[in-house]
């Protein structure tokens, strides 16, 4: 007897929840709860993030960037989700030390862009407080859009969620500059009261790194299925 769409409906949800839950762990909205010194094994990260309504996210994960190869699955590896708070362009995150890559943009967790093809790695040290910079989001929004609108779907059933490979531009975000840096700094020693840090500028490189697929099949960012990619 073959499975209903209902159930495997339901299936793929509590497999996209659990997926996402041990994939990425949603970076904070509440600066003045988190407690962090430069003596921390762990480290911190802080994305600023264009102003713009709606519920979108930018995603990083750990990275083996010898082999272009993302380190993340079910079992082990570091991912985070970078969500813009309602009281402040600011994201941050504690991750443990190591290369990040960025992986994608998401919107509503229903439409997301993949940078697979081209994106940037960083790396953290222990203690370290990472600026990583400012990510223009109405880009990526306005081709998450422009995609949706050319290829489809407009809507999306829950525990769905459609990515978009081809074409797709790398993540719009740069070293950051002595003002933005500036500007950063004031906000950690303002908003975190219980944070200790001296902000330093994160350094990109550029990356790449294979897609990979969920248990019934359907082409996703991460997945399984994924191999290390040769550098030429």
């Amino acid at each position: 007897m073959g499975i209903s769409s209902s159930i495997k409906n339901h299936l793929k949800r509590a497999v996209f929840v659990a997926m996402s839950l041990a994939f990425f762990g949603c970076a904070s909205d509440d600066p003045t709860k988190l407690s962090f010194k430069s003596s921390n094994s762990q480290s911190l990260l802080l994305m600023e993030m264009d102003p713009v309504a709606g519920e979108y996210a930018a995603s990083i994960a750990s990275f083996d960037e010898p082999n272009n190869f993302v380190t993340l699955s079910l079992t082990g590896g570091t991912g985070r989700l970078f969500k813009k708070s309602a009281n402040s362009n600011y994201s941050y995150a504690i991750v443990s030390p190591g290369a990040y890559v960025f992986t994608g943009f998401i919107q509503q967790e229903s439409w997301a862009l993949c940078f697979h093809a081209r994106t940037f790695a960083f790396t953290v040290e222990p203690g370290q407080s990472l600026y990583l910079g400012h990510l223009k989001t109405r880009i990526h929004l306005a081709q998450l859009q422009q995609q949706v609108s050319m290829f489809g779907p407009i809507s999306v059933r829950q525990g769905n969620t459609v990515y978009y490979r081809d074409g797709i531009l790398a993540p719009q975000i740069l070293t950051p500059s002595a003002t933005d840096l500036s500007r950063a700094q004031q906000y950690v020693d303002q908003s975190m009261p219980r944070v200790q840090a001296t902000l330093t500028p994160a350094t990109y490189r550029s990356a790449k790194f294979d897609v990979g697929h969920d248990i019934f099949g359907h082409t996703l960012c991460l997945g399984y299925g994924r191999q290390p990619l040769p550098n030429n």
